[in-house]
């Protein structure tokens, strides 16, 4: 994909100068995606600050989001990227509207997934003490710079 220029025509075919049709636009939108992946929404469910609160308790030198709302298929990997050398730990809920990635990413009957530098744990909240140590070797691997397996 060849990155369009200021004086190029706008590739929506208007006939217009990208500069004069379509870049105020697309660079509100990537202000937008930016904001959305550095600092998820703004409110969580009871379920999704349990695993907050225990993940900031444990990496109190990183920033943790809820993405529940935010997470679907078009945009996990928008998330992944954006905070891939950044202290974010990103944390979602399973619900109707992103199940899809859940179900391509772990067992169906997972209802929680924690998402670090590229990497992600699925789980049961109610398996949360189990899952930590799982948890904790993803996140440790991953700020070394290693591969997560």
């Amino acid at each position: 994909m060849t990155k369009i220029g200021r004086n190029d025509k706008c590739a929506c075919n208007s006939g217009k100068k990208y500069k004069l049709c379509c870049l105020t636009k697309d660079v509100e939108q990537k202000a937008k995606d930016a904001e959305m992946c550095a600092n998820g929404q703004k409110e969580s469910n009871e379920d999704t600050k349990i695993c907050m609160e225990y993940l900031e308790e444990e990496y109190t030198d990183h920033k943790v989001i809820d993405i529940t709302t935010l997470l679907n298929t078009e945009n996990y990997r928008k998330f992944q990227i954006a905070n891939f050398n950044s202290k974010v730990i990103m944390v979602a809920q399973k619900t109707d509207s992103n199940k899809a990635v859940f179900a391509t990413r772990g067992e169906e009957d997972s209802d929680m997934m924690v998402l670090y530098r590229g990497s992600y744990r699925t789980f049961n909240l109610n398996d949360l003490d189990q899952i930590t140590e799982s948890i904790d070797k993803m996140i440790q691997t991953r700020m070394a710079g290693k591969e997560d397996k």
